[in-house]
C-alpha cells in the first residue's frame, strides 16, 4: 500500500505527459495539414465588386451630374495620375503609389479634368484627415482640381452638376 501511494503521483505525472505528448502531436498534425492546403490554395480571390455599395450609389448619380463627352474612371491610384517631379525619387513615389483616389473625371482623349472623393464618416478621423490632406496637397501641386463630397442618403443632382462643371471649367 506504501508502495502505490508513493508511485500514484509519478503515475498520474507520467499519464498527464503523455496526454500533453499526445495532443502536442494531434495539433502538429492538423497545423501541417493545414499549410498544406494553403499552400495548395490560389494566393488570390476576386473582390466581388470594385465598388462598395455606397461609392455604387454615387456612381449612379455621377453618371447623370457629368457633362456628354466626360468619363468616369473609379480607384485610380494618385501614381497614375502625378509623377514626381525630382527624377526617381522612392519615397515620394512610395507615398503616392498605395493610395487612390475614388473618381477621376477624364475628356474623351484621357485628359484629367478633375478628381471627386467621397467621404464619409471615416474621414472624420485623424488618420484619414491627414491622408486627405496628402491627398489634396499632392492634387494641388499637380494643378488637378479635387472635389470632396461627404456620402449622403440621397444627393442633389443640380447641386452636383454645378460643382462639377466649376471644377472642370477652372482645369
Amino acid at each position: 500500500m506504501i508502495m502505490w501511494t508513493m508511485w500514484k503521483p509519478l503515475l498520474l505525472l507520467a499519464l498527464f505527459a503523455g496526454a500533453i505528448l499526445v495532443t502536442g502531436l494531434i495539433l502538429k498534425l492538423v497545423l501541417i495539414k493545414a499549410t498544406e492546403s494553403a499552400r495548395n490554395a490560389p494566393r488570390y480571390r476576386k473582390i466581388p465588386q470594385l465598388l462598395t455599395k455606397t461609392e455604387q450609389q454615387f456612381w449612379e448619380v455621377l453618371k447623370r451630374a457629368i457633362p456628354d463627352g466626360v468619363h468616369i474612371h473609379s480607384k485610380v491610384r494618385l501614381c497614375d495620375l502625378v509623377e514626381c517631379r525630382f527624377g526617381n525619387n522612392q519615397k515620394d513615389f512610395n507615398r503616392i503609389s498605395s493610395k487612390h483616389v475614388d473618381f477621376v473625371l477624364c475628356a474623351e482623349d484621357s485628359t484629367v479634368l478633375g478628381v471627386i472623393e467621397l467621404d464619409d464618416s471615416t474621414h472624420y478621423r485623424a488618420d484619414r484627415k491627414r491622408r486627405d490632406q496628402f491627398v489634396d496637397d499632392v492634387m494641388g501641386d499637380a494643378g488637378i482640381r479635387i472635389l470632396h463630397v461627404h456620402t449622403k442618403q440621397g444627393y442633389d443632382i443640380q447641386s452636383l452638376t454645378a460643382d462639377i462643371n466649376a471644377m472642370i471649367a477652372s482645369t
